[in-house]
């Protein structure tokens, strides 16, 4: 069992590819430093650090030694930026299906069938009373928060501004005229898409773009407001839980 998967960070897959096209540059090395890879790519040493660790737990590398496992050199030359929604989905199998990483696992499988509001605190108390038989006191009060909400906001896509915030389904897979298709399949279910969700959605086309949107802002809270970040933190995350519980039925249906 293992507490932590993200480190607190949110999986960067811009990041990620350059890190994946680097490896496949060195061959048939048997061992890849964390350093090298830090030097050769100016990505800061602590995001390399979780980054890899992040890569490792998806399949993509090997511990301790960083280089490629079949399946990483076959996604990054299959799909080196990461547009597919089927890769993303085959990742999101590969860890949500893993006690192993029993944060993750526990909130895909358990927390988000079982309610619609949350907030990290509640994640943290209510659904891992066991954590304390593995871990020490301090482990789990520090880690488990941070670990939870980095959960939470890989599956979604949020903004935050001075005086607000979104969370948003961003639809872009690198072809303009496949987004616009995707956006306008969802667009026919907007009445159903907004009752599901529980409120108003922004329908964003954005024709003049590669990509499209669909949004739901927070309005009077934002990056001034240092007195409300838990509070407004707490709203990204619900919102975050009703647009997946919204969209899943539907991007099942449409985007496959």
């Amino acid at each position: 069992m293992k507490l932590q998967f993200t480190n607190g960070y949110r999986p960067r897959f811009d990041h990620i590819s350059r890190i994946l096209q680097f490896l496949l540059t060195q061959g048939d090395k048997k061992k890849i430093s964390r350093q090298e890879i830090v030097s050769a790519l100016g990505i800061p040493e602590n995001q390399v650090e979780n980054l890899t660790s992040m890569m490792t737990g998806f399949g993509l590398v090997r511990p301790r030694v960083t280089t490629l496992t079949p399946f990483g050199r076959a996604v990054i030359q299959s799909d080196p930026y990461f547009e597919k929604i089927e890769t993303l989905w085959i990742l999101h199998f590969v860890v949500s299906s893993n006690p192993e990483w029993v944060v993750w696992y526990r909130v895909i499988n358990t927390v988000l069938s079982s309610q619609d509001h949350y907030s990290v605190e509640q994640v943290s108390n209510r659904y891992f009373p066991d954590l304390a038989i593995h871990f020490s006191e301090r482990t789990v009060s520090e880690k488990l928060p941070k670990e939870v909400g980095a959960v939470f906001a890989a599956y979604s896509h949020y903004v935050v501004r001075m005086d607000d915030a979104q969370v948003e389904f961003y639809i872009d897979r690198g072809e303009a005229e496949w987004n616009k298709m995707v956006f306008n399949a969802f667009m026919q279910h907007k009445v159903e898409m907004e009752e599901l969700f529980g409120g108003s959605l922004d329908w964003q086309l954005l024709p003049d773009k590669r990509a499209s949107r669909i949004r739901f802002v927070i309005s009077g809270y934002g990056l001034i407001d240092q007195d409300h970040w838990d509070e407004l933190q707490e709203q990204l995350i619900t919102a975050m839980i009703r647009m997946e519980k919204t969209f899943r039925p539907f991007n099942t249906k449409l985007v496959n």
